[in-house]
């Protein structure tokens, strides 16, 4: 091969990576010191949390640490990739030949995880995870090094779990001072109520912030151009709003031309090409842009390039719909796109590095194409690439060539019923792995070199895949509504219908990220029929595990135990004891809200012998931690706290922290149930110390509820009202009305007790029932202190001050040293 640094290969200067590390991390030295722990010992960690939360900001600072490390930084960011997608860049980057001149990738994952084993970089994916495909990317190339996931929601794995919460005040303070260069202590009060409205987020902070040192703003000039927050709009989107609002028009434009890029991301020479402006003119726009936080500038190939974070990309979108221009704009962007591609391909070598930088922004445009009936796109793409010289085989995009060949060669009319195509060109292992439609897929074309440009290739393709009708004859014939009998061997699938069912995989696992349950599991469900009309039993195994998760996890208990249980047969007829161990584990979950309690212990017990005899001890503590509750639930009090007295030694020879406070938790409950009380504070209260430097504020809030209980059992009440408070402070910060409510009704329940604090309960529970204004318990309350009131008319009450937030972010303050 030609002398190129791939565009995926590891860093080894922080100026490299694809995402810019922060000046200076705020507020998360004990989350990197976690993380670093686990890396160094060549182990996995997912980072999950809402959007702009600062999950990529902690990855840059890691890992331009590493970057100086010998092996460098293997940084990915992706969009849902596969298995084969994942093997592909891997061994682009680590310049394995067997991955990157195939167009079977998963045939080199051998090869890949040898080089991976070899060079032992850090490896850092990032964006829109695929929690299958990941996971099983880790499991077959990379499973003793280290790994660090970032992804919005949290999914299930050999791997540590971390979420990544908002900053402390005080926390966000300083960054907001950084950002802006604020040095003065004198608007540290201005810039703490602004902070709070922007709920303690990194990204809205540092986009206000920005915003408030170019326009030359106080910071409660900037507050006052807020829209008031209603409860329904993020702190990033209220803040990128209105920053927004600030900008020329000019800017404006641009910003939302960038939003309307299919990947989000694009190089200074794409962006000129859609904007029609001078270099210099288009430069200084995505300068001023970059400078206000509401794009990251970046070198990609040795060339500036330049993103927009997903939610400012989701908010421009989102006006564009609203004044249907989104269509149009796209349309513009799709030209343009195959415009840079020709003019590059034209240049021959000199053009190659700009080919590879904007490949991906080709394939997520073949792809909208495609979705919009437009197949003549991704022809002229793959034709362009074909003609860029010895580009294809060289650098390595035998299988990118591959996908932009399957959507230009694909029949326009969608399958009765479903879906069209994904938004991206998704291979055969989007759930399984699977070689045989690739195969398939490729009879016609074997012959193709790839090394020279033949535009008349692909339309010749096309003809040939118009001139088979008995292919679309048998389509038709699967079509009928006839059933298939039992004993009938499954047809394998054609090219299009596996095409349908990684269009309907696609589209679940998008539903299922965006918390839609419903859509998800129809997609799914599907995918899945189509799947067993042709035998595809790696596919339906991971289609029945996926929909026994999402039904679990959205308490559709009895459809969990269903899919489960079709898994687990299958599971048993196939040998497949890894997703087996999977089912058993979602099974057990499902009995359990189901209240059947000794089924889910028996399922759990199944799992915990397969996993066991595999020797992963990870799976087995997760299980084993469940195990207990079910154990608790069927009233073996002795038999729970022996499988979490066991457990929690397991998790701290593993590094667990998380999960190490969640059996300390368990622990506490048994002893609870045993009227342990003093057993059950100490644990209670070191659950809630493990929660707090984990910086797990959902955890916390549920151990210190259960603190406070126990508190009162035990008539400790003075400690009992502060951990309450506390608990009180993160219900408000987590925005969870039901906790607002149920920790207000045992607070107010405890204060009641003292008429001197009657009117603070007032202030409580008034501020809950903005929540729930005809909750029962909180109107007895109500009811109970006007009576008493009226009773003691002349009672000196203590002064309810400030707000009810306030009355428990007080308390809060004092969390260190209660």
């Amino acid at each position: 091969m030609a002398e190129f640094t791939p565009l995926e290969a590891p860093a080894h200067e922080a100026r490299h990576l694809p995402v810019p590390p922060p000046v200076k991390l705020i507020g998360r030295d004990i989350t990197l010191a976690r993380i670093y722990a686990q890396i160094k010992d060549s182990k996995a960690v997912l980072v999950h949390g809402p959007a702009g939360v600062g999950k990529s900001a902690l990855a840059a600072t890691l890992a331009s640490a590493y970057t100086e490390q010998p092996g460098g930084v293997l940084y990915l960011v992706c969009d849902s990739d596969t298995v084969s997608e994942l093997i592909v860049r891997t061994g682009r980057a680590l310049r394995v030949a067997e991955a990157i001149t195939t167009e079977s990738p998963l045939n080199a994952e051998s090869a890949v995880a040898a080089a991976l084993q070899d060079g032992k970089p850090l490896i850092v994916l990032d964006g829109l995870l695929n929690p299958e495909a990941t996971a099983e990317f880790i499991r077959r190339c990379a499973p003793d090094l280290p790994v660090l996931l970032l992804n919005d929601q949290e999914f299930t794995g050999e791997w540590l779990s971390i979420r990544l919460g908002k900053l402390e005040p005080d926390q966000a303070v300083t960054l907001f001072k950084q950002v802006a260069g604020i040095d003065s202590l004198d608007l540290d009060g201005e810039i703490g109520m602004l902070a709070s409205v922007l709920n303690y987020t990194p990204l809205a902070l540092t986009v206000a912030a920005a915003a408030v040192r170019e326009g030359k703003l106080a910071p409660k000039a900037f507050q006052d151009k807020l829209q008031q927050p209603d409860g329904n709009i993020s702190a990033p989107i209220l803040a990128i709003t209105t920053a927004f609002g600030m900008l020329p028009q000019v800017q404006q434009g641009v910003l939302m031309l960038l939003g309307s890029i299919f990947t989000g991301s694009a190089t200074l020479g794409m962006i000129q090409l859609l904007v029609g402006a001078q270099a210099d003119v288009t430069r200084g726009i995505l300068d001023q842009l970059t400078a206000r936080g509401l794009i990251e500038s970046v070198m990609r190939n040795g060339q500036p390039a330049y993103r927009i974070h997903s939610t400012t990309r989701v908010l421009m979108t989102t006006a564009l719909k609203s004044k249907n221009q989104l269509d149009t704009m796209r349309r513009k962007v799709a030209a343009s796109v195959l415009q840079y591609a020709k003019q590059h391909s034209a240049q021959g070598s000199r053009g190659q590095n700009a080919l590879a930088a904007e490949m991906n922004l080709f394939l997520a445009t073949a792809s909208w194409a495609a979705e919009e009936g437009d197949r003549d796109t991704a022809a002229q793409l793959a034709a362009a690439l074909m003609q860029a010289g010895t580009f294809v085989r060289e650098r390595g995009y035998v299988y990118e060539l591959l996908l932009l060949r399957r959507l230009s060669s694909s029949s326009t009319s969608a399958f009765p019923a479903y879906s069209p195509p994904p938004a991206r060109p998704a291979p055969t292992d989007l759930v399984a792995g699977d070689e045989e439609a690739d195969e398939e897929a490729l009879d016609d074309d074997e012959d193709l070199d790839l090394t020279e440009g033949d535009e008349d290739a692909v339309g010749e393709a096309d003809e040939a895949d118009e001139a088979e009708p008995d292919d679309e004859d048998e389509d038709e014939a699967d079509e009928s509504p006839a059933p298939i009998p039992f004993d009938a061997p499954a047809r394998p699938l054609s090219a299009e219908r596996r095409q349908q069912v990684e269009a309907l995989i696609a589209e679940g696992r998008a539903s299922e990220q965006a918390g839609d349950a419903e859509e998800a599991l129809k997609s799914y469900a599907e995918a899945l029929a189509l799947s067993e009309s042709g035998g595809d039993t790696p596919t339906q195994l991971s289609l029945l595990e996926a929909m026994a998760r999402v039904a679990a996890r959205s308490e559709n208990a009895q459809a969990a135990v269903s899919y489960a249980g079709r898994g687990i047969k299958l599971a048993d007829d196939s040998g497949d004891d890894h997703n087996k161990a999977r089912l058993l584990g979602f099974l057990g979950d499902a009995r359990q809200q189901l209240g059947e309690g000794g089924e889910a212990v028996t399922a759990y017990e199944q799992a915990l012998a397969i996993v066991r005899a595999k020797g992963d001890r990870r799976a087995e503590g997760v299980l084993q931690f469940k195990l207990g509750y079910a154990q608790l639930d069927e009233g073996d009090v002795a038999e729970a706290l022996v499988t979490w007295q066991s457990v929690l030694e397991l998790f701290r020879a593993e590094g667990r922290r998380d999960y190490e406070g969640r059996a300390l938790g368990g622990i506490g409950t048994a002893y609870s149930e045993q009227n342990r009380w003093p057993e059950a504070i100490e644990h209670f209260t070191q659950a809630v110390q493990i929660a707090r430097e984990t910086e797990d504020d959902p955890e916390a809030l549920l151990e210190l509820s259960n603190l406070a209980y126990a508190l009162v059992q035990n008539n400790q009440l003075g400690p009992a009202v502060t951990r309450y408070r506390q608990a009180l402070h993160l219900a408000y910060s987590e925005d969870d009305a039901g906790a607002v409510i149920a920790t207000t009704v045992e607070l107010c329940r405890l204060l009641v007790e003292s008429p001197r604090h009657l009117a603070i309960a007032e202030l409580l529970v008034n501020a809950a029932l903005q929540y729930d204004p005809h909750d029962h318990d909180l109107k007895q309350l109500q009811e109970r202190i006007e009576d008493e009131r009226e009773a003691m008319p002349g009672l000196e009450l203590n002064p309810a001050a400030g707000t009810a937030r306030d009355y428990a972010a007080k308390a809060w303050a004092t969390i260190d040293q209660t």
